[in-house]
């Protein structure tokens, strides 16, 4: 007999495929899976929205050495941070190229130092 688990309105069958309507029928494992990957990606799609906006701050001429402090520990908080960043600094870097260095960044943006470490350092 499949054993079940019951959590607020949803009753869970261990032992048995559930059904998703339609005729599909996955494994709970297989819907785990799902959830943890669309978890994943929403994830990725914050850092990658977070390291816009630290971009944008720290090629702004107007950050501060507390942003640069921030910046940091944000880094250092996921790896898919360093990820992202690393990311969107190249995206940037390419789109300066391509439009004919037509896009600046400031010369007093961020220093050596204040950089996001590279996305595979260990923190």
């Amino acid at each position: 007999m499949p054993r079940a688990t019951a959590r607020g309105n949803i009753t869970l069958r261990q032992s048995r495929p559930a059904s998703i309507g339609t005729g599909v029928t996955v494994s709970l494992s297989a819907m785990c899976l799902w959830a943890v990957h669309g978890i994943e990606r929403l994830r990725r799609r914050r850092a990658e929205r977070q390291a816009r906006a630290w971009l944008l701050q720290l090629t702004s001429g107007r950050a501060t050495t507390d942003d640069a402090r921030a910046f940091r520990q944000w880094c250092h908080q996921a790896t898919r941070h360093r990820i992202a960043f690393a990311r969107t600094r190249d995206q940037w870097m390419r789109l300066n190229a391509a439009a004919g260095s037509r896009l600046t960044v400031p010369p007093h943006t961020v220093s050596h130092d204040d950089r996001c470490p590279p996305a595979d350092a260990d923190c």
